[in-house]
């Protein structure tokens, strides 16, 4: 494959690099309708998104000579390197300059963004404004830049490139699957939902290590179990409190401390499916060590906005873990008090955070921090009773994926989907 062919989903940022592509390979039909010609267009976003991969795709679509920047030398070279590509470019056009990587050309931040390379760049594109050259640059984080390298005339565009979801994730993972040897068993919805926020570089990473354990098992096809232990044990069950392991295959069901993770887990599950249904993408426990090692995958569904509502049944959600072990052991559960602290921080901000201007300010009297936490404990506990009324409610639902819990290690969406099937016969 050649040009955007090479690149899997992000139509609608490659429809808008076509564009320019088509500007500098037609540029008579343009000047025609007395258009200035763009000068430069930058891709950002977080790393492993493919942006290099992109604007590789954007050269190869407008197969002109391309003068490629990348900072490789000291700073005082690699200013004079910038200069003399700018020059090279120039003698050459059309031509593209491509500036990889280019906030990490100087190690300035966004408080102090008038590096010389900057500097340098700026000049490099207005010397070239009386010649047809065509910068594109690829970031993480455009912060860095001051403000007049960025303005129209310069880089006239900036694209952001964000981590693949609903139908781009899909196109992605099925075009990795693809280049693997796979059983009929595997489900692309599975990992999808697995992946959900993750990016490009990470899927592909998950995607071979799930090879690996096909390989180490002897297999010549990667199943279903190898992505889902594959995407558990690099993405969410923790090992030692930093680390990431999945089961060794054992288990000691008679143990006090799998049966109360396996009940704080569940507790997660029911009340997120009681109050959005099918929201639950995976639940898994693990038995490693001290700590709490167990993990429950939520998934929204695509295209949703955030409310009230919403944001409510996460407090909800996380108050399921403790709510389940008084309802099913009648004990506090330790394990529970991460989720405790991000339920009281999510009531703080959705009750307005009842320290007003003060807080911004940093004028916060004892008396008024003392009367916030306390409105919020009432709050959070009112939320808590809920969570409780739907374990108590929802008991069979609740005893029904406990033991399935305990006895598969691991359940997915569809396993859950058969359990409640069963109780609502």
């Amino acid at each position: 494959m050649s040009g955007f062919e090479s690149v899997i989903g992000y139509e609608e940022s490659k429809a808008e690099l076509m564009r320019y592509a088509d500007s500098l390979q037609h540029p008579e039909k343009y000047k025609k309708l007395g258009l200035s010609m763009p000068r430069g267009v930058l891709l950002y976003g977080e790393p492993g998104l493919g942006k290099t991969t992109m604007a590789e795709a954007f050269v190869d679509f407008c197969k002109l000579p391309t003068f490629h920047l990348r900072k490789e030398k000291p700073s005082g070279d690699f200013i004079n390197e910038i200069r003399a590509t700018f020059e090279k470019a120039r003698e050459s056009s059309p031509s593209i300059v491509f500036l990889d990587d280019m906030d990490k050309f100087a190690n300035e931040d966004h408080n102090h963004r008038d590096a010389s390379e900057y500097v340098a760049i700026q000049a490099g594109i207005d010397d070239s404004k009386e010649f047809d050259v065509f910068v594109i640059a690829t970031a993480n984080d455009k912060r860095s830049f001051p403000d007049s390298l960025l303005r129209v005339g310069r880089f006239d565009k900036t694209i952001k490139l964000s981590v693949p979801t609903g139908s781009d994730s899909e196109k992605i993972i099925r075009y990795y699957l693809s280049q693997k040897n796979t059983m009929g068993d595997v489900e692309v919805e599975l990992i999808e939902r697995l992946m959900e926020g993750r990016s490009c570089a990470e899927l592909e990473n998950v995607i071979n290590e799930a090879g690996i354990y096909a390989g180490y098992a002897g297999r010549d096809q990667i199943s279903q179990d190898d992505f889902l232990k594959a995407c558990l044990s690099m993405m969410y069950v923790k090992k030692n409190n930093d680390d990431f392991e999945l089961f060794d295959g054992t288990i000691n069901l008679d143990s006090p401390y799998i049966r109360e993770t396996a009940a704080h887990e569940v507790g997660h599950v029911v009340v997120s499916e009681i109050l959005e249904p099918g929201s639950v993408s995976v639940v898994s426990i693990n038995a490693t060590g001290e700590g709490h090692f167990g993990t429950t995958i939520i998934r929204r569904p695509e295209g949703f906005l955030f409310s009230i509502e919403l944001l409510e049944n996460d407090v909800i959600r996380k108050l399921g873990s403790r709510a389940a072990l008084e309802v099913v052991f009648g004990k506090y559960d330790v394990l529970s008090e991460t989720d405790m602290s991000e339920a009281a921080k999510l009531v703080s901000g959705l009750k307005g955070g009842y320290l007003g201007a003060g807080y911004m300010t940093g004028r916060v009297s004892d008396n008024l921090l003392e009367k916030s936490e306390y409105r919020v404990e009432v709050e959070v506990e009112k939320y808590y009773q809920k969570a409780v009324g739907i374990i108590v409610k929802n008991r069979e639902l609740f005893d029904a994926i406990y033991e399935e819990l305990l006895k598969k290690e691991t359940l997915t969406y569809k396993d859950i989907a058969v359990i409640r099937e069963r109780i609502n016969q």
